[in-house]
């Protein structure tokens, strides 16, 4: 082989290597409905609850009461879906990705007085937890950062990552007011809140945010 023709295959290979083997999902291509995006539900792990006594069930149920919040977000999809706000074709809600480490949580260290402030420098690790590996598009998940019933506001991170890779995209911080009968439906309220903010607001908020290319 002469030198000549060993160039351009060095040159391919040099490409090849330098090229990324996943690209990234993009904010621009899950609102214009390019990327498929996947609603993981509630992540728990590093909530916070005031007070004690205004979350009985929890208190009593332990982290199973976490699997029956996430379980409502996806048995009444028509209600908690992303789909509609976001103005999406099909958003499927698939809450068994945060059902491990909301497994994994200390109800115990959970209670908190106040107003709790949450570390938003956790999330990226948070995230790298969820095993969405063999997963396509985009994956959105509400980490939880304070269930506050005596200022009446639910807490969240709305997350949302790439499923392949695990990294953060954008996270914005939302407040919901809860409403409704019963501890589960009462907290519930909060998301639907969020899910009425990101409709009217934070959907064209963020498609300014991150133009078309």
């Amino acid at each position: 082989m002469t030198h000549a023709s060993f160039l351009p295959l060095a040159a391919a290979f040099t490409l090849l290597a330098s090229s990324p083997a996943h690209a990234q999902s993009t904010m621009q291509d899950m609102l214009s409905d390019k990327t498929p995006l996947t609603f993981i539900g509630l992540d728990f792990s590093e909530a916070k609850f005031v007070a004690r006594y205004e979350f009985p069930g929890l208190d009593k149920q332990g982290t199973m009461f976490f699997v029956r919040w996430n379980a409502l977000l996806q048995t009444e999809w028509a209600k908690y879906n992303l789909a509609e706000p976001l103005q999406l074709g099909n958003v499927p809600t698939l809450t068994q990705f945060v059902q491990e480490v909301n497994d994994r949580v200390d109800v115990q260290k959970a209670w908190a007085t106040g107003d709790p402030v949450f570390d938003k420098e956790r999330i990226p690790a948070m995230v790298k937890k969820y095993k969405t590996e063999g997963e396509e598009g985009m994956g959105c998940v509400f980490i939880v950062g304070s269930f506050n019933k005596t200022l009446e506001k639910g807490e969240f991170f709305v997350t949302f990552f790439d499923m392949k890779t695990k990294e953060v995209v954008h996270t914005e911080r939302m407040v919901g007011k809860p409403f409704g009968f019963g501890e589960r439906n009462f907290w519930a309220g909060a998301v639907t809140n969020v899910l009425e903010d990101i409709k009217k607001t934070y959907r064209n908020t963020w498609e300014q945010k991150f133009p078309k290319g």
